[in-house]
């Protein structure tokens, strides 16, 4: 019997009340649920009901399936009393995936077997049932169910809002001549959902700045550990310890990118007129260290004298899209081409390079939080770079992307508004 055990990763706690908190939708969260569910588990498959406020009905269900039998996501309307909910939930799975039923639900909910059934929200009133698991023999460790526990307890916050419109707008077709009370009660609405939101990020927010203080403590008793004991480990101790200070370290910058993206929520500065040379001279000198390492040549001149915008965030703007260039170089020096248009409305950037390029069908991808298209063995980065550049370009109502094919470098177009 395979064990299923993780331990609880606040990080991928704090990035999913982000992902959560950006969803518009029901099936969009339900989708956010079960694949952080599965993706974090490694569970074939996670359903998602939501409750109706009356008689304790559950009313729709979100199916995502993963592994030996589709991807993809299932969704359908379904009416179960709670008295009955699990025998019909075991009849409608074993169906969907054709999987034999006989001794597919071998144990009772939330103890060792092949699925887990927890509530979101209330245990006398959930929001939702949230319902993940395997067809094959597994055995769900109690990490795994407390890592499931701390998500339904996020995911009711998000279930909640679309209850609250749910019920709002089944009360407007109620009330239609009642315009002044329902502007009234759409505005209460709305501003519940805008504090939810700005609670879920801020909750992203803090997860990751508290996870730096017990990060930075690993970080130096492996240090210290090291320089007391390291003349009396064997070498397979001594990789050991390797391991985990890199892994210490790509996790302190982790951390690090998430928070640089979680902050672009909350600019403090305003905006400001800067000298578009004089900004890219401060970012050469930032990177200055990586380009004579790698023997890069950056070409850029007559870029624009009256700029506006977040200066600080333009300047990690091209700071990251000329480090991606150094980065992921093909077997010449890196070159990169820095170039402008004046578009009337708005200045045109590209940043050319001669690295290895990317395949056409990842260039959506790529923009993606914690996106990677290597392994971190073969390029190091936290995969958020490219979604921090998205974000300060939309900061700044703008559009970028790429244009790039495999061994023929990329070039990164962005838009940003005078």
């Amino acid at each position: 019997m395979t064990s299923l055990g993780i331990n609880i990763n606040w990080e991928s706690v704090g990035l999913f009340a982000r992902n959560i908190s950006n969803t518009t939708t029901f099936d969009e969260t339900c989708q956010v649920i079960g694949n952080f569910i599965i993706d974090s588990i490694g569970l074939e498959y996670c359903m998602v009901f939501s409750q109706e406020q009356k008689d304790g009905v559950y009313i729709r269900r979100s199916l995502i399936t993963r592994s030996k039998y589709s991807n993809g996501i299932i969704d359908f309307p379904v009416y179960l009393k709670s008295t009955d909910a699990f025998e019909r939930i075991k009849k409608d799975v074993c169906k969907i995936i054709r999987h034999d039923r006989s001794g597919f639900f071998e144990s009772e909910p939330m103890t060792s077997g092949s699925y887990l059934v927890i509530p979101a929200g209330a245990d006398e009133f959930p929001y939702a049932c949230i319902i993940a698991g395997d067809s094959g023999n597994i055995e769900i460790a109690s990490g795994d169910k407390e890592l499931v526990r701390a998500i339904c307890s996020i995911a009711a916050g998000a279930l909640a809002k679309f209850q609250v419109v749910n019920n709002a707008i089944a009360k407007d077709n109620s009330y239609q001549d009642l315009n002044i009370d329902q502007s009234r009660q759409l505005k209460n609405i709305n501003d519940k959902l805008i504090r939810s939101n700005d609670e879920l990020k801020q909750f992203a927010y803090s997860a990751s700045h508290d996870l730096q203080e017990p990060l930075r403590t690993i970080s130096n008793y492996i240090g210290l550990f090291f320089r007391r004991y390291g003349s009396i480990i064997d070498n397979e101790g001594k990789e050991y310890l390797e391991y985990a200070k890199d892994g210490a370290e790509r996790m302190h910058n982790m951390i690090k990118d998430l928070l640089a993206y979680s902050r672009l929520d909350y600019i403090e500065e305003p905006m400001s007129e800067f000298n578009g040379e004089i900004m890219l001279e401060e970012v050469m000198r930032n990177i200055k260290v990586s380009i004579e390492e790698n023997d890069a040549i950056v070409f850029y001149n007559d870029l624009p004298g009256d700029m506006k915008g977040y200066q600080k965030e333009i300047v990690r703007l091209f700071q990251n899209l000329i480090e991606n260039a150094v980065k992921f170089k093909g077997g010449a020096a890196p070159m990169i081409f820095i170039e402008v248009k004046d578009l009337k409305n708005k200045w045109e950037f590209g940043v050319t390079d001669n690295g290895i390029g990317i395949d056409k069908s990842f260039h959506d991808k790529i923009f993606q939080f914690f996106s990677r298209l290597h392994s971190s063995a073969e390029y190091k980065g936290s995969g958020l770079g490219l979604s921090i550049c998205k974000k300060i370009v939309e900061k700044h109502s703008g559009e970028i992307d790429v244009v790039s094919f495999p061994q023929e470098g990329s070039t990164f177009r962005f838009t940003l508004a005078k």
